[in-house]
């Protein structure tokens, strides 16, 4: 308990070895103790030169400016990132979890502006998969070019925070490799008005 801590704590507190120090939250409501944490976090972070737990590998032969977009993007999203050459231990090791990624065919834009990648839950409710079942009644022969990436972690929840951040990820790149803006999409608005009458 930290009434039982204050004494032995108090001396280290008087000479300046604490970092910082909070308050513990009371009451079931504990947001602010959160944001406290995550700002604490966040402020250390940008005093360190490299991160000591990256969250985004980017394999890249060159510092380029692509490469330095994303990390740009990265960077201002307090993602902790690293760049890391494909020859090196880690971009190997990264380069060997993808499926074809070495010796694979140049992209093709223009099939990539028909694709449609769907992130999916294995568990995810019925209601979800309806909702699937109307994205692909919308699209119809807009896109012929479809996959389906299935969300990996050990738990609902990882599964979603991966399956989100894969998204935003993909769409920054495409919308940096394009030089367009991803934000406003007409299907997507079409989409949400759809969805929104199947609730």
């Amino acid at each position: 308990m930290f009434r039982d801590d204050a004494t032995p704590l108090r001396p280290g507190l008087a000479k300046g070895k604490y970092d910082a120090f909070l308050l513990m939250p009371r009451g079931l409501r504990d947001e602010e103790f959160h944001t406290a944490v995550c700002e604490l976090l966040s402020d250390w972070g940008s005093t360190v030169a490299e991160p000591e737990v990256v969250t985004v590998k980017i394999v890249s032969p060159t510092q380029d400016p692509l490469t330095l977009s994303i990390r740009d993007y990265l960077d201002r999203m307090g993602m902790p990132n690293r760049v890391y050459a494909p020859d090196s231990d880690v971009g190997r090791a990264v380069l060997a979890r993808l499926d074809g990624a070495r010796g694979r065919a140049p992209v093709d834009r223009d099939a990539i502006a028909d694709a449609v990648v769907e992130l999916r839950e294995r568990e995810e409710p019925e209601a979800i998969a309806a909702r699937y079942r109307v994205v692909e009644e919308l699209l119809g022969e807009r896109a012929t070019n479809r996959s389906t990436v299935w969300a990996e972690g050990p738990s609902p929840l990882a599964r979603t925070l991966t399956g989100v951040a894969l998204g935003d990820l993909v769409s920054v790149y495409l919308a940096i490799l394009y030089q367009t803006d991803p934000t406003p999409v007409t299907l997507l608005a079409m989409l949400k008005e759809r969805l929104a009458r199947t609730d």
